[in-house]
């Protein structure tokens, strides 16, 4: 296996999926979301869902304002897309997958606040469904953040 095929596995795997999982489910943004949400965090280099890479923030419209603002918690329904690039800079490179949280209703799921995760890979594949490597990871940096981990 070639360093970029390890690289871009280890990538895809990013909050450390569950191997053998069988997600069924469509993923949580719309194949459009790039001109249909707000681009919140511009592109940047990220050691988080795999090393050298780096990434771009999109939120849903309910997302977007109070993420920028910094209001937590984030309303029911929000959605986050981190999008996750290969080595380029300037986030012009290839799309190895993409990382989204979704703010559910009150009291679910358990133990996450509210949020559920989903890795799919560049063509929007589910490839696993709130691992519990995001969770706890995600939990470690809330610090009065809702489970958001990314400064705008």
């Amino acid at each position: 296996m070639s360093r970029l095929s390890l690289v871009s596995a280890i990538v895809v795997l990013g909050c450390g999926s569950d191997l053998g999982a069988e997600p069924t489910e469509e993923p949580f943004f719309p194949e459009s979301f790039e001109s249909s949400y707000t681009l919140v965090r511009d592109c940047r280099s990220t050691i988080d869902h795999g090393f050298g890479n780096h990434v771009r923030v999109h939120a849903s419209a309910e997302a977007a304002q109070p993420y920028l603002d910094q209001s937590w918690p984030l309303p029911a329904g929000s959605v986050l897309v981190k999008t996750i690039y290969d080595d380029t800079p300037d986030c012009a490179g290839s799309i190895l997958g993409y990382t989204a949280m979704r703010k559910e209703a009150a009291g679910s799921p358990p133990g996450a606040d509210d949020w559920r995760w989903q890795e799919t890979d560049s063509a929007r594949q589910v490839l696993d469904i709130t691992p519990t490597a995001c969770v706890s990871c995600h939990a470690s940096c809330t610090n009065g953040r809702d489970y958001t981990c990314t400064d705008p």
